[in-house]
This record gives C-alpha cells, structure tokens and sequence, in this order.
C-alpha cells in the first residue's frame, strides 16, 4: 500500500491523507483485536458499559449511560470470537434503555431519564464526577464513544448507529413512573420492545414527543409508531403522515411497509421515496417489490387473484382462482385459473388465451406449451393454434400413484394418461381402506372418486375417518358438525354443535348448547338437557364401553345410564369422573366422601383425599395420614401411613406404602406383605415382584 502510494501520480497532500487513513485503520483494527482477545467486552463487567459525558451546551450537559452501545460491542465481540450460523444478537436479550441524565454547570442534576433513581440519589452518585468528565470506553473506530459520534448540530449528536435506534436529533425515553423495582425496569416485550409508553427528549433534556405511544420505530423521515394498539406514521413533529388506526403492519420490503385493516392490506408507505400510496383493501399484496420496479403486482381478495400498476390503480379486479410464476418466464405468457379451466395472459396482465383448458403448462423456448382439452391432450403456440407434432412431455411428477404434483399443486392422472383430477388442489390424498380422494383446496377438504367425480365440494373445515362398524365419518364447515357415509352422503345434517362417536355404538351430540345422544340414524336416545356428557367409555380401557356416563346439568354433577335414568342425581359440585364398584367420590366444602349408584351417601364427606374404588378397598386421606377403608365405608387399618398410592393396586390385590420415610406393600386386607424397610419400591411383574431399592442396591421381592 505504501509502495503505491509513493509511486502513484497522486498529488502529495492526498497521499498524505490516505496515508493517514490507512495507518488509523491498522491501528484501530489492532486495538479492537486486542480487545477481543484481552476480553474487553467480558460480560462479567458491568463497568465496560459507557457513560458518555456529553459537552456542555446552553449550559446543560447531557450524561448517557450506553446500554446500547454496550450491546453492539458485545454482539461484536462474540460474533469475532465465538462465531456461530445464526448471529448472536438473535440469542443475546435485548438491552435496557439508554439512561439520559442532565446537570446544569454547578453540576446539579436537574433532570432525568429512563432511570428509577430520584434526583437526589443521582446527585449524590455524580457530585464528585467534575463536569469536563470524558467518557469510561476508549474511542474505537467501529464503536466510537460520543467523542467519535457524528454531530448532527451543536449540542446534538446522533443516538445511536443502530437502524431501529437512530432518532436524528432525538432520544428515545420511557415513561418507568408505573413500576415499582428496578428488575422490572428491564422486563422485555414482544421483539425487543419495553412494555411502557415512550417519546422523544431532545439533548437539553426537553420532552419533544410526549411518552404517550407504546412503541417507535425510526423510518426514513418519520416514524412508525403503535398507540392504543393500532400502528401509523408520524413525523418528528408528530404529524400524522399515516393515520394511526391500523390493525398491524409488515415489512414488505427494506423500503415498504404495508399497513393492515381487519386483515387486510390498504396503505403502503415507501421509505426511500417517502411517498404514502392509497390501494383498494386487499387480503395479500403478491412480490410487492414489483412496484418499486414499475411493474405491475398480483393481488388476492376473497381467495382470488387480480391486478394493480405501479401507480396503486387497478387494472384486473381479482377473478382468477390461481396465478401462476407471473413475471418469471422466458415466453411472457403466464397461467391463470378461472372457475377451474386453464388460460394465459401477458405481463400486463391481458388475456392472450382464455381460460378453456382443463390443464395447461408453461411454453417451452420454442413457443409450444401442452394442453388438455375434453379428453384430448395436445400443444398450441402462442396463438392457441393446435400443433398436434408437439413432443412435449408433461412436466408433473409422480407423488404416489395416481397422485400427481405440479406447481406445489396437486391432481389425478387416469391410466389412459389423462387427468381426471385437474391439477388445481393443495392436496390430494388416500386414506386406508377408502376407495376415494381427500382433496383440500383454501385449506378446505372435499371427497373425489379416481375418476374425477366430486363427492363432497372441497368446502369443509375438516371431513374425519370412517367409525369402525358404524362407517360413518364426522365432517365439520364454518365450526357445526354432522356426519357421511361411506358413499359420502350427508346423513346427519351439519347444524351441531358438537358431535362424537360413543364406545356404546351411538353419537354424543350438542345443540343449541346442550348434549345428548342419538343413534346413527338420528333417533333420540337422551334428550339433550346436559350441560356436559362425559360418554359411556372408561378412561383407561378406550375399547371398552361403560354402563354409567357423567353429566352435568344445572352446573351440577350426576351420573345416567344407558338409557338416559339419572342414576346419581345431579346435585354434586365434584364428582369423580367414572363409577367404581358402584362407588364415586365427591367432594363437598373441600371434603371427600362416597355416594352409590341409587344416590345414598355411604361415607360423609370427611376425608382430606380419596381414591376411586376400583377394587372394594381404596385409600383415603384424613388430616396428614393415610389409611385404608371398604366399600362400606369401615376402616380397614389404622391412618398410620404417609401417602398409600392407591392409583395402582398391583394383580388387584396389593398397593405401595410409605410410613416414616421407608416405603412397603399392603394387601387387600390391610396387611404388610412387604415390610417398611425399602428406601424406594417401584412396578411390580409377575414373574419377579416388586422391584425395590435398599440404598444404592435394587433387588425384587414377591408378597
């Protein structure tokens, strides 16, 4: 380099300057490896974070604490040093706010910022700091200090480098008053934002732009801001360049942001152009950076595709089902889908071919592209005129036979090599045992035969699999339920609710907001007058049905049967969720007790905890002890035991223990079968026994 420099024809005073550059730049360079690797930015140091000590003016000096800066280096210190496939900023909490304190010339702090700490208390922690205090953090040629800040004017100096910091002549403050400790003075919000009002001070500590927004982001000229929780742009004189009542925004590009509406896009803002566009309101705007090229855009409304220029204006109201790669192709004549047939348009989004075609592809480089047209398939130019010595192959692919994939889209061919399903659907799928199609198109699903007949229209929310021997599959659109069968016929209407298989071979049900239960072929079993229906099925055995449902009616718990007799009348607040040996618990001022089916109480609400009666002895909990009792509610041993863990009775018969730290084995009868000696007993196996610890040894014990 300084070869060069003395050899060039440069004149001497600009080969002194680039000289000078060139040596500051080593030598910065040198410094900021030496930190890096002397650790300057070792996060076990609080004290590398910078106080700047800003020079007086109009006699007030401005004191920032750099939370901020201290980031940028420490991100930069990790990415030099531990460098990693995603940045370390993406992993690395959000900094809090810069802290802005102000002191006039006697260095009385007069105000503050983005602090907890009173007057006083930051009186006292500055009063011995003299007011030509510089700050703490060398000058670095990537990360200056304020002496190496860019002056904006006099008194000003840029915020921050940062894009999202970069207020101008601004800083950017929070509204801390409503909080009440420092921690959660740095409690972070959604995508590195603070959950407090913010606004703009300037460098004399003036309040410009009042805390009262809950987020501002710098763009260009203005600001994006949030307010009340809706989103617009103002400007540093807090004018409303795009009025703040926007749902939400999104960054279509570097330079554009669009501004939504109940869902839909209907503002742009351009950043480098500083210019607001007014469009239609639409629900997606498609590669938007098009109009920065001048060129026009395809938009979606209400699932369909249409046109607008670089000027916002519409020039094809949105009709088209499907558009396909517009502005990619060699040959400008691209794709479009109108109710279900294929045609092109050119780049200005004028119909050259219209839509007639039950399938088409892209043209080739010769200017041919392969069609099918009422069970023919053959290529036409560009003109649409038939040329019936094209050789052009189909560009599908097989997913799995008859299944065919092209464009990301879906379709059916025919062993004759016509599709029978046109390539149109997100998806098509078999399902097992099911001689027809699922096809799903706007994330809706219908039901198609191989041959292209369409059973049910792709409409549906969802459409389930056939019930075992009812051969009935539950379907579902806009939140209501009914069910088909296996010829897909609608046989319960979809005006439900809530609709469910039940293990006793009928249909769980809810209308006009309570359930009952009915027959495949809609014959009303239990009327519907529950609030909750529980289903005749047993929680640990899903194949087996159960003679007893709960339900709940009137906000209170019972118990029917089959046929719909309340046989545990509906007067519980709790109540256990099956009955065991004819036995559930329910609990009563915080309290279990039983009640038999026929609804007589057999034990009082005494007890602390209960387990169900799945054999006719369970375990009950009354003050800190445990003990066993009987159907009948007679206690069976004495409430000596810590916990009986009576969820498992192993063979039937026996149930863990714990009594003074050591654990043992019960039977049914209350006797200790193995001894409270073992540090920890677990599963039991018939051919071993329990499996139980004994300080670091496992051994297996038989009752």
């Amino acid at each position: 380099m300084v070869r060069f420099l003395l050899n060039s024809d440069f004149p001497e005073i600009m080969k002194m300057k680039i000289l000078i550059l060139f040596i500051v730049l080593i030598f910065s360079v040198i410094n900021l490896s030496a930190q890096v690797r002397g650790g300057l930015f070792d996060l076990e140091f609080p004290s590398q974070i910078d106080t700047n000590y800003y020079p007086f003016y109009n006699g007030v000096q401005m004191i920032e604490v750099d939370h901020l800066g201290y980031y940028d280096r420490k991100n930069f210190f990790l990415e030099q040093s531990q460098p990693r496939a995603m940045p370390h900023s993406m992993f690395e909490p959000a900094p809090p706010p810069n802290e802005y304190i102000f002191r006039d010339s006697t260095g009385q702090i007069v105000k503050a910022f983005n602090t907890l700490k009173s007057i006083d208390e930051l009186d006292n922690s500055f009063k011995n700091i003299p007011i030509d205090q510089k700050g703490q953090n060398p000058t670095m040629l990537f990360f200056p200090s304020h002496l190496g800040k860019s002056k904006v004017s006099d008194g000003v100096w840029v915020y921050s480098y940062s894009q999202h910091n970069n207020f101008m002549e601004f800083y950017k403050v929070f509204d801390l008053q409503s909080i009440d400790s420092v921690e959660s003075q740095y409690q972070m919000g959604f995508n590195g934002t603070y959950p407090y009002k913010c606004g703009l001070i300037d460098s004399l500590g003036n309040i410009h732009i009042p805390m009262i927004y809950e987020n501002m982001i710098p763009v260009g000229n203005c600001m994006l801001v949030q307010k009340d929780g809706k989103y617009g742009l103002i400007d540093y004189d807090q004018k409303e360049i795009v009025k703040i009542k926007y749902d939400s925004f999104k960054w279509e590009t570097s330079d554009l942001i669009s501004f939504m509406k109940d869902g839909r896009v209907s503002k742009h803002y351009n950043i480098k152009k500083d210019k607001v566009s007014e469009l239609k309101a639409y629900d997606q705007i498609i590669n938007p950076q098009r109009l920065e090229e001048g060129k026009i855009c395809e938009v979606k409304l209400n699932g369909k595709s249409g046109f607008i220029d670089d000027n916002y204006n519409e020039i094809v109201e949105p009709q088209y089902d499907i558009c396909l790669y517009f502005g990619n192709q060699s040959i400008p004549l691209f794709r479009v889908v109108k109710d279900g047939k294929w045609g092109y348009i050119n780049d200005m989004a004028e119909v050259v071919l219209p839509c007639v075609y039950d399938d088409a592809e892209d043209f080739n480089k010769e200017g041919f592209a392969r069609v099918q047209q009422n069970g023919e398939v053959f290529c036409i130019d560009q003109k649409g005129l038939r040329q019936d010595t094209c050789a052009n192959k189909p560009t599908y692919r097989f997913k799995v036979f008859p299944v065919v994939q092209r464009d990301q889209k879906y379709g059916l061919l025919g062993t004759d090599g016509l599709l029978y399903i046109p390539i149109l659907y997100d998806y098509v799928y078999g399902m097992t045992n099911e001689p027809f199609y699922r096809v799903q198109k706007d994330k809706k699903v219908g039901i198609c035969r191989s041959t292209g007949t369409m059973l049910l229209p792709p409409e549906y929310d969802k459409i389930g699999s056939f019930y075992r021997e009812m051969q009935l599959a539950i379907i579902e659109k806009d939140g209501l339920k009914g069910a088909i069968d296996t010829h897909c016929n609608i046989i319960i209407p979809v005006i439900y609710e809530q609709l469910q298989f039940d293990l006793s071979g009928n249909l769980i049900f809810k209308l006009n907001g309570k359930m009952g239960m009915m027959d495949s072929a809609q014959n009303i079993i239990i009327p519907a007058i529950y609030e909750e229906f529980h289903g005749f099925g047993k929680l640990r055995y899903t194949y087996d049905s159960n003679e007893y449902s709960r339900v709940m009616r009137d906000s209170l718990y019972g118990f029917i049967d089959l046929e719909g007799k309340e046989v545990i009348p509906c007067k519980f607040e709790q109540l256990e969720l099956e009955i065991h040996n004819d036995l559930a618990f329910f609990v009563e001022d915080g309290k279990y007790g039983f009640v038999k089916v026929g609804g007589k109480i057999i034990v009082p609400a005494i007890y602390n905890r209960a387990y169900s009666f799945e054999v006719p002895v369970t375990a009950v909990q009354k003050d800190e002890k445990w003990g066993l009792i009987d159907i009948k509610g007679k206690k069976i041993t004495d409430f000596e035991y810590d916990l009986i863990i009576a969820h498992s009775w192993y063979e039937k018969q026996w149930v863990i223990a714990y009594k003074n730290g050591l654990s043992g084995v019960l039977n049914i009868k209350g006797e200790v079968v193995v001894p409270f000696e073992y540090d920890e007993i677990l599963t039991y196996s018939a051919n071993n026994g329990f499996r139980a610890r004994k300080g670091e040894n496992w051994i297996y014990i038989k009752p």
